[in-house]
């Protein structure tokens, strides 16, 4: 993002300037929007369970076994061997660390994807909503 953002407010579409339904945004760049009203959100992928819970936590643990994709384990994972790894990322203490690398990274809310409460993939719902702090807000996709 340069430090000298295109001024789009005369509608003007040359040059790069490009507007949308947010006109005043339109080229100002991620400083701008940071320090207008405009809200990031993330929207959280949380099959990392581990393969305790059984289906469907277990395909990730499968997928990522193989070395060729150890590179690719989310932060809370373990390489246990060249053919094995492990999940272990619902649980408070991940959840808690997340809330904190989301706040200083200034995300303001995050999206989760509404499954069954019995289900592994709404673990990390369930620890979010049992936080006191929820620094972040949410929504749920339905």
């Amino acid at each position: 993002v340069g430090s000298n953002p295109v001024d789009c407010s005369a509608g003007e579409k040359r040059h790069g300037c490009k507007t949308s339904h947010h006109g005043e945004f339109a080229g100002k760049g991620l400083h701008f929007m940071m320090a207008s009203r405009i809200r990031l959100g993330a929207i959280r992928w949380d099959n990392w369970a581990g393969a305790q819970y059984g289906s469907p936590a277990i395909n990730p643990v499968r997928c990522l076994s193989p070395k060729r994709w150890h590179d690719r384990l989310p932060w809370c994972g373990t390489v246990l061997n060249d053919s094995a790894i492990s999940l272990n990322c619902a649980t408070t203490a991940i959840m808690e660390q997340e809330l904190q690398w989301a706040r200083e990274a200034g995300v303001a809310y995050w999206a989760f994807v509404q499954y069954p409460n019995q289900s592994s993939l709404s673990l990390p719902l369930a620890h979010y909503l049992a936080n006191e702090t929820r620094a972040v807000h949410f929504c749920v996709i339905m």
